[in-house]
Formats: structure tokens, sequence, C-alpha cells
């Protein structure tokens, strides 16, 4: 197993962002992922099974509507993910309409 980290920032249920150091092969503890594209330079990296999960919460991040979070801002190097060099506050302006679509997060049920 490939031990390598990379400098990513998350996105967490509740639409807070954070830098964090996590190594691309253990995304979600192991299940699939989808990457779509943030920028030129970064992409959004999410679970494939996330619109499945028992909690449910998805947020728009730039233009892109109803990703399932937490989520994780990454750079592109081609097919290589590498280091973001975006910073907190960048993600968090482009972090709006955070849905609870079912579940319980922070005290707030849904459906």
């Amino acid at each position: 197993m490939n031990d390598r980290v990379v400098r990513a920032i998350k996105i967490d249920l509740d639409g807070e962002a954070s830098v964090v150091h996590v190594s691309p092969e253990t995304w979600f503890d192991g299940s699939p992922i989808d990457m779509v594209m943030f920028d030129d330079a970064n992409d959004i990296v999410v679970d494939d099974f996330g619109l499945f999960n028992a909690v449910l919460v998805t947020a728009t991040i730039g233009n892109l509507r109803r990703l399932p979070l937490p989520a994780y801002v990454v750079g592109a190097d081609g097919e290589d993910t590498v280091d973001t060099t975006l910073d907190v506050a960048d993600v968090q302006r482009a972090v709006s309409d955070i849905t609870v679509v079912r579940g319980f997060v922070g005290g707030v049920l849904s459906r």
C-alpha cells in the first residue's frame, strides 16, 4: 500500500472547511469515490455511494450542485492527485445550500 499523503481541504457535514492531510488510497475508508472538476487545478472527491448513506447532507460547491458531504478538495495534475493550493477561505466561500436530506445532523432531523 502506498503511504503517500496529500494536503486537502475537507468540507464536513456542517459545511465547515478545514485543512487535512489524507492518503488518496483511503478516502472514505476504502469506499469507491467519484471525482469532479472544481477548477483547472483542483478536483472534489466525494463518496461514490454517499447519496445512499443513512445520513445524507448535500451542498453546492462552486457551481456543482447537490454533492454529498463530507467532500475533499484536492489538487489535480492530469490524472494524479496532488496537494491543493487553495486556502480554506476560498473553499469556504464556495460552499452554499447545505441541506440535510435525511438523518440526524447537529440536532436537525430530516425525513
